[in-house]
């Protein structure tokens, strides 16, 4: 009978050790995710130190989008990039890296009609001065590809 009994023990024991490992194993995995959850909370790309995030397509096409106001939204098998100057998107296999830049990359296409104030450059580099709008800069220029500076950013325009 005493065999039975340091059996039943020896069981109970191991039992409770189980158990208790179990439960070690799940507080360690809750505190792991709870210090990557802090980290990734606590790590932002802050405006002012990048204010843009660069896009390196599989060809190696740069596409520079600024920081500003700036969301990221993954949609099945693409990635949409939302701010003050718009919305695009992005197919995830066509991308090969993101990262976060002081300057501005490249130079993206504005299809936005913004009341602001525009500072526009020939594709030389030329400055060809200040318009109240992009509309007017379009309206006043001649045929050509030109650099637009504003505000939100860099674009380049076709004026037609």
């Amino acid at each position: 009978m005493p065999s039975s009994s340091f059996s039943s023990r020896r069981f109970l024991q191991t039992r409770r050790r189980k158990k208790q490992r179990k439960q070690y194993d799940e507080m360690k995995k809750c505190l792991i995710f709870f210090a990557i959850a802090v980290c990734a909370l606590s790590v932002r790309a802050d405006e002012f130190a990048y204010p843009y995030l660069v896009l390196e397509a599989s060809d190696g096409t740069l596409t520079s989008v600024s920081v500003a106001s700036l969301t990221l939204k993954f949609e099945e098998s693409s990635l949409v990039l939302t701010n003050d100057a718009g919305s695009r998107n992005f197919a995830l296999s066509g991308l090969k890296k993101m990262y976060f830049a002081t300057k501005p990359t490249a130079i993206s296409t504005s299809k936005n009609n913004v009341n602001e104030n525009v500072e526009v450059w020939t594709m030389t580099g030329l400055s060809l001065g200040v318009f109240d709008s992009i509309s007017e800069a379009q309206q006043t220029l001649s045929r050509g590809v030109y650099v637009v500076k504003n505000e939100r950013g860099t674009f380049k325009i076709a004026v037609k």
